[in-house]
């Protein structure tokens, strides 16, 4: 079984397992607001099963961490305790006062934000839709915004079950499981729409962007110490880009 098909499969597993464990709906809404009316408001899935836990390296988040929630329709809601995983690609959010744990519905959420991720105060999650295959159809999905401008570029790190292997923990042993993260890059072009690139190369960049071949070439040109090696070097060359400098 490839590594793709086991992903799926584990992935409709959690889904099933979550569908078992929701009962009802619930209502997330600022704490302003005494009724669903009076202010912007998500509804989702409640979490009453005290067993539900994923795999805790699946979370992009491990702990439970303050933000923004941005909607479809317009509205915010502020100052919520969130976590989001990588593998479900699914957003969670905590009531401090009750525990209650609520899976929003993801068509009704546009974007949402981090206040503070580990020192980090910029970062924005965006729903895209997006071909995560060439066989497959789009599918809307949650992906880091990582520069927003005239071109815009985002990540998505894409979790795998790679293999599991024995853990020995108190003497006893269990069998844990082994994830393989691989980003994918999106690039998003006003005119040209969404493409998608894995290899952080010059290469990859001129295919995707031609029209800006003279620009990416004086770049490298002129700085031979650069390399895109990483995020923000990508990060930078996007802003050079998007300014026409």
């Amino acid at each position: 079984m490839s590594m793709k098909i086991r992903n799926i499969t584990l992935i409709v597993l959690f889904q099933v397992f979550i569908s078992g464990i929701c009962n009802g709906q619930a209502i997330i809404k600022n704490s302003t607001g005494n009724n669903a009316g009076s202010g912007p408001y998500i509804s989702g899935e409640l979490i009453t099963s005290s067993s539900f836990q994923p795999d805790i390296v699946t979370y992009f988040n491990r702990e439970w961490l303050p933000g923004d929630i941005i909607l479809t329709e317009g509205g915010i809601l502020r100052n919520k305790m969130i976590r989001y995983n990588s593998l479900l690609d699914e957003l969670f959010c905590l009531e401090p006062e009750s525990g209650r744990i609520i899976k929003p519905d993801k068509e009704a959420i546009v974007k949402f934000h981090f206040y503070n991720y580990y020192g980090d105060t910029a970062v924005y999650f965006k729903k895209l839709r997006i071909n995560e295959d060439v066989s497959t159809d789009s599918v809307d999905a949650f992906v880091q915004q990582l520069y927003d401008g005239k071109l815009s570029l985002y990540i998505r790190r894409s979790l795998y079950l790679d293999h599991k292997e024995v853990v020995r923990v108190n003497n006893n042993y269990y069998l844990k499981d082994i994830y393989k993260v691989e980003p994918v890059f999106y690039l998003k072009h006003p005119v040209k729409g969404i493409y998608a690139f894995k290899a952080l190369s010059r290469k990859s960049i001129l295919a995707l962007l031609p029209e800006k071949d003279d620009q990416i070439r004086k770049y490298f040109r002129e700085a031979p110490k650069y390399r895109i090696k990483s995020e923000d070097d990508l990060i930078k060359l996007m802003g050079i880009l998007d300014s026409g400098n």
